[in-house]
């Protein structure tokens, strides 16, 4: 009984410690994706950080909280912070943390930075060993465009106009580099 009581306190405490280490992530200076200079993100609006876990519906609501967020905030150009994790059916951890904001020449874009905690496939194979190894990136969305999900067969998606009201599970977003090379969907 006390052993059941122990693992219990346990458990709860390193929830604990992982959600006030969140809260105290959100709220600090970051210097990671915009180089020397820091962002202060009292100044931005936050969302998150959102946990898709690993069933469909949940990851459903957090992709559409996502795309409200991103779309909403570029469109009216207001800074804003949003950081989403989601786990890959092998076991893989990946962060995105996105910042709206503009850049160092007034150009609003989306700096991405996403961290990656890799479950290492071929010591587990060999070994049933479970070994994880981080691994980091950075991007920049300068174009962001709501676009109708593709039906089967179509060639090309239908750009959604920016004033239409749409729900955020009826639309994707199209994230593009500053040359306007394909990035991602979301």
């Amino acid at each position: 009984m006390i052993s059941k009581i122990a693992s219990i306190v346990a458990v709860v405490s390193l929830l604990l410690v992982n959600y006030c280490s969140n809260e105290k992530a959100q709220h600090r200076e970051d210097k990671s994706a915009k180089g020397a200079q820091a962002r202060n993100l009292d100044l931005y609006d936050k969302a998150g950080p959102f946990d898709a876990g690993v069933l469909m519906e949940k990851a459903s609501f957090t992709k559409e909280k996502r795309r409200e967020f991103l779309w909403k905030h570029w469109q009216e150009q207001k800074l804003g912070y949003i950081a989403t994790t989601i786990y890959t059916k092998e076991g893989d951890k990946i962060t995105f943390h996105e910042y709206i904001e503009p850049d160092d020449n007034g150009r609003w874009h989306i700096s991405v930075r996403v961290e990656k905690l890799l479950v290492d496939r071929e010591l587990w194979a060999r070994t049933k060993v479970n070994r994880t190894f981080p691994v980091e990136e950075t991007y920049k969305v300068y174009f962001l465009e709501r676009i109708d999900p593709t039906k089967r067969g179509a060639m090309r998606q239908k750009n959604i106009p920016p004033e239409q009201e749409r729900s955020p599970a009826s639309y994707m977003l199209r994230l593009k580099d500053e040359m306007g090379k394909f990035i991602g969907d979301l």
